[in-house]
């Protein structure tokens, strides 16, 4: 663990403020101990459910512009929205 924290050390000291802060945000939210709330379980579980079922749109889809232009056309899998 010591190399770890060593090597982290010397990979900080290469990096600007900017990715610097982003850092500290991902540390942050790594060291956080707090569970989630009922509310936040229920979303998720809906959201795996929205998933199997077909109803999303993959990001590969939205970053390569393949998604179809919105329309009366398109398909269930397209326009169900997800719930939360």
């Amino acid at each position: 663990m010591n190399n770890v924290k060593q090597e982290l050390r010397g990979v900080l000291d290469e990096l600007s403020n900017e990715k610097l802060k982003m850092l500290w945000y991902f540390a942050q939210f790594l060291t956080e101990t707090d569970e989630l709330s009922a509310k936040e379980i229920t979303a998720l579980n809906r959201g795996v459910e929205q998933f199997e079922k077909g109803e999303h749109v993959l990001f590969d889809e939205i970053r390569h512009g393949i998604m179809p232009l919105i329309d009366n056309t398109m398909t269930t899998r397209h326009t169900k929205k997800a719930e939360i």
